[in-house]
């Protein structure tokens, strides 16, 4: 893909130019005349050789294209360009970040625990967010490890906070057994059935 220029050649009677330049078989791909101009589109290689020839034509860049332009406006908005990648990376490596996490249960000793647990597993404030794989292992581990203690667990994340919803597992209380006792009154009385 060849890189091309338009020019713009500005002087008296600038067709004697162009003539100059079809017989140096310079390439020209489109010509366009204004009163006392000519504006032309030539490959960006001969614009070169135009720039460091002497001549009474004032030479004069309007617009590049193909390869050369995008190198150009690289070039003008490079700033820009730069601090636009540096936000977008910043936003990237903070919103892959843990700012919150949320343990919604009611019961403190339990909340304590999950804290400790989660710490271990690598969920931690300012960590980098795991997937959902890993969550669903972490999700799995704690209810392997506390059986005893939690009935149902959910890790879920709203933007980059953490809510783990937790139920208690409540144990049922032992039915004991009614074994032979015996019978004291507090005044006398006479038991007449059992």
């Amino acid at each position: 893909m060849n890189s091309k220029v338009k020019i713009k050649i500005t002087g008296k009677n600038p067709q004697n130019f162009l003539k100059e330049l079809i017989v140096e078989k310079i390439n020209i791909y489109q010509v366009e005349q204004e009163k006392k101009s000519l504006i032309i589109i030539i490959e960006e290689k001969d614009y070169q050789e135009l720039k460091n020839r002497k001549t009474i034509y004032k030479i004069q860049l309007v617009k590049y294209y193909g390869l050369v332009r995008i190198k150009y406006l690289i070039k003008k908005y490079s700033i820009f360009l730069i601090f636009s990648l540096l936000g977008i990376g910043i936003i990237f490596f903070l919103s892959t970040r843990i700012w919150k996490i949320e343990i919604i249960t009611s019961n403190q000793q339990l909340k304590s625990f999950l804290k400790k647990d989660l710490q271990e597993l690598g969920i931690t404030l300012y960590h980098r967010k795991p997937s959902y794989k890993k969550r669903e292992e972490i999700k799995n581990i704690l209810l392997s490890k506390e059986k005893d203690k939690i009935e149902w667990l959910e890790i879920d994340t709203i933007g980059t906070k953490y809510i783990i919803r937790v139920e208690e597992r409540k144990k049922k209380e032992e039915k004991k057994e009614c074994l032979p006792r015996h019978i004291i009154a507090k005044k006398n009385a006479i038991i007449t059935k059992i």
